[in-house]
């Protein structure tokens, strides 16, 4: 059985060394792939 592992959007921008700001703005326009969970985040 495969699993997918996720990460947050605080790993992936300290991975990459931008603000998590960031991150979430890339996903917002379809530059990143991103996966939402109801109340997960407060944007």
């Amino acid at each position: 059985m495969l699993t997918r592992q996720y990460a947050t959007t605080g790993e992936i921008a300290q991975r990459l060394g931008v603000s998590r700001q960031t991150v979430v703005n890339w996903i917002k326009r379809g530059f990143l792939p991103g996966a939402g969970w109801a109340g997960a985040c407060g944007d």
